[in-house]
């Protein structure tokens, strides 16, 4: 938050503080007073403050010609749609202050009304598909952006709010370096990753901004956000043409839809093949925030020194400098999947989330252990267009078997992010899950020569509700089967062409 200024007065009620510098050698003490809501205040002595490039641009440091402009667009805006007041208060949800979401616009074009206007029906003719459904979302249905459950795509592509900075703002990590391209291919396409994207900032980032406007008793100015973009890890297979294609797409939807929301951006573990590709994504954003942009080494005694510069210690993770006991990144996103899980399956209280990558071609075996009290549900997500067998085998030898890829007619082609869908096999809605206590392996084997990848994913959860039938009954209302027993499994393939039924079978 800028530093307040001598002459801010806030004491009147629906007056927003703003002093503006005079641009001329005016002499002049004179008060005036815009609409009720606005206070001008200039004087002589303004001239000896230099304004930063810090708080340049925010209301109580604007010129009278900043001002001036800031009237006219005002004017406009009240004059227009609907749609476009709803692009330039795109943070109404989480209270920011008119005149703040007005020069946040402004800031971005330099306060050049006509370029302003013409990047503001842009973005909201950029936003119009996505507003229409709520930028994908819905309380009942965290899958509708993905196609797939947030928790599941987010071990594959880890990102989270946590935290503050020392000025107010959220914090938000996205572990870039980590990115399981083979594992999003299976469960995801680019089409889903731009919706969960328009999701998160608009659902997500009010959701912060709102909880830090309470927090902060109303006093929570402005409306920008810490980036921490941690690079570790990050090998050029990673860096895939539908990837950038997809992170390039992400750039300009935040620059045309969100302007100036960026605080400042840290790039840490940043190797040093790295400065070729920032050569490249600096052309894709505002030169303004690309001066916001700090790129950080590897070094972590450095970066993390860095970070607590600007973030408290209590509230960074502990792989980020902080000193919270049991509060790394990866128990932050457990909890936020478990409180995910919860909204849509309020019998059930997930304890953990594990996936893991197969290629039948290795006939590759996976341990799995599952204690007393628990119960393991597995999906299996794929492409493959291939026969395998996937065998599940307990203690005592007692194997299930069956095959999530025999002959179906997928049609996917190499080019597998554009195929709208992957192959889904939940054995929950048959009524398999591994309830008995002991080791378990998992198994995924391939008759066929083929280099395809199969994701399984073991959710482990217990019981909450005590009575076992209102458990049957919100696992019948998630769409899953009701019988007992081994039954028939309905699955669609890529093209919802073709509808195919298969009987998994146990093997003693």
């Amino acid at each position: 938050m800028p530093p307040q200024t001598p002459f801010d007065v806030g004491t009147e009620t629906n007056l927003i503080p703003c002093t503006f510098l005079s641009e001329s050698d005016t002499d002049s003490s004179e008060i005036l007073q815009e609409e009720k809501n606005v206070k001008l205040l200039f004087s002589k002595d303004l001239f000896k403050i230099s304004v930063s490039s810090d708080v340049w641009g925010y209301p109580g440091y604007l010129t009278q010609v900043q001002f001036e402009v800031l009237e006219k667009f005002r004017e406009i805006v009240h004059n227009s749609s609907d749609d476009f007041r709803a692009t330039i208060f795109i943070f109404n949800e989480a209270h920011e202050d008119e005149f703040y979401a007005l020069c946040r616009w402004l800031r971005s074009y330099k306060f050049n009304l006509n370029k302003t206007i013409k990047k503001a029906e842009e973005a909201t003719n950029l936003s119009s598909e996505a507003r229409k459904k709520n930028f994908y979302h819905s309380p009942n249905n965290p899958s509708l952006a993905l196609g797939v459950e947030p928790s599941i795509f987010l071990k594959h592509f880890p990102q989270f709010f946590h935290g503050m900075s020392k000025k107010g703002c959220p914090i938000f990590y996205a572990k870039a370096g980590t990115v399981n391209i083979k594992a999003i291919e299976n469960i995801t396409t680019s089409e889903g990753i731009i919706k969960f994207h328009w999701h998160e900032m608009y659902h997500n980032y009010n959701r912060e901004f709102k909880e830090m406007y309470e927090r902060m008793n109303d006093a929570f100015r402005p409306y920008e956000i810490i980036y921490v973009l941690d690079l570790e890890h990050l090998n050029s297979a990673q860096l895939s043409k539908q990837l950038i294609s997809v992170v390039k797409t992400q750039c300009h939807m935040d620059e045309t839809v969100f302007p100036d929301a960026m605080s400042k951006m840290f790039i840490i573990n940043a190797p040093s093949t790295f400065a070729l590709l920032w050569k490249v994504v600096r052309g894709w954003i505002d030169p303004r925030n690309a001066t916001k942009v700090e790129i950080l080494g590897p070094k972590k005694s450095l970066w993390k020194a860095r970070l607590r510069e600007f973030i408290d210690m209590d509230q960074l993770p502990s792989d980020y400098g902080g000193y919270v006991e049991n509060d790394t990144s990866e128990d932050i996103m457990r909890k936020q999947m478990i409180k995910q899980y919860k909204i849509t399956n309020p019998a059930e209280e997930a304890v953990r989330e594990e996936q893991f990558m197969f290629s039948p071609r290795q006939n590759e075996l996976q341990s799995l252990i599952v204690e007393k009290g628990r119960t393991v549900s597995l999906s299996i997500f794929t492409k493959s267009k291939n026969y395998s067998i996937f065998t599940v085998t307990d203690m005592n030898g007692k194997k299930l078997e069956f095959s999530p890829g025999r002959g179906f007619p997928m049609n996917h082609t190499r080019r597998m992010w554009d195929c709208r869908k992957s192959t889904r096999s939940d054995l929950e809605r048959i009524n398999i899950t591994l309830k008995d206590p002991g080791q378990y392996i998992v198994q995924i084997s391939s008759i066929e020569k083929s280099n395809d990848n199969f994701l399984v994913v073991f959710t482990e959860f217990k019981v909450v509700l005590k009575d076992e039938s209102q458990r049957k009954a919100t696992v019948l209302n998630k769409g899953r089967a009701s019988s007992l027993g081994v039954g028939t499994f309905h699955v669609n393939d890529c093209n919802d062409r073709n509808d195919i039924d298969f009987t998994p079978y146990w093997q003693s």
